[in-house]
């Protein structure tokens, strides 16, 4: 759940930028696309730059009390890019 600058620089492939300073604003506007993943049964996964860092949590906090049930991928940016997915 990186900020707008951090996710431009690098980012997991389908994600969407939904960070926890910005979720009051920016939820309204990705709803529909977290809506269509759990239509089209989705896991909506929150990540982070690392595994130290507590924003996917808070964001995942936050989603729960709007209904939706997430997973957090731990190792985050640091992890998925070291692994050089694509």
């Amino acid at each position: 759940m990186r900020p707008r600058l951090i996710y431009a620089l690098g980012n997991i492939p389908g994600s969407i930028s939904l960070s926890k300073k910005n979720y009051v604003t920016k939820y309204p506007k990705v709803k529909p696309q977290l809506d269509a993943a759990i239509f089209a049964k989705q896991t909506i996964v929150l990540y982070c730059a690392d595994i130290v860092c507590p924003d996917g949590y808070a964001v995942a906090q936050l989603l729960a009390k709007e209904g939706y049930s997430t997973s957090i991928y731990k190792g985050g940016w640091d992890e998925w890019k070291a692994a050089g997915v694509e």
